[in-house]
């Protein structure tokens, strides 16, 4: 997949905080469903391309629910992947989470390097806290 409207990911700071409090995730029940792309009209079409993407890299079938955030433990640290923040592991920015069909399947984690345009995404624990983004049925 090579979606021109996607760029790359700027520098991170390497100094930027990666791990989160323990605390339960906040409640963004009224969080609207975007995608960080330069284009916001063409973010329903991308998502959508990152979605058959990941399907085709992981042989998964994927879930229709749409994650803003998730909340997981990994090698003893509390970590957040947050859509259009800085993904934990790698510092690049966070496109889409995505959650296979199967419930004992983890969450997938898309970065630009990771599930976007190439390569399998990040891996995060099936049971992670997720926040989804507000149904469509409720945007106003």
């Amino acid at each position: 997949m090579s979606d021109p409207e996607i760029l790359p990911p700027k520098s991170q700071d390497s100094g930027a905080q990666s791990e989160v409090a323990t605390a339960a995730p906040q409640s963004l029940a009224h969080m609207k469903f975007f995608l960080p792309v330069q284009e916001t009209k063409i973010a329903e079409e991308s998502y959508q391309a990152i979605k058959k993407f990941i399907e085709k890299q992981t042989g998964w079938p994927i879930s229709d629910g749409r994650y803003y955030e998730i909340h997981y433990r990994q090698n003893d640290r509390d970590l957040c992947a947050r859509v259009g923040g800085p993904d934990p592991l790698n510092g690049e920015k966070v496109f889409a989470i995505f959650k296979p069909k199967n419930p004992s399947s983890p969450f997938l984690v898309c970065t630009y390097s990771r599930g976007v345009v190439q390569g399998q995404p990040i891996l995060a624990s099936h049971d992670a806290q997720a926040v989804e983004f507000e149904p469509e049925s409720e945007l106003h």
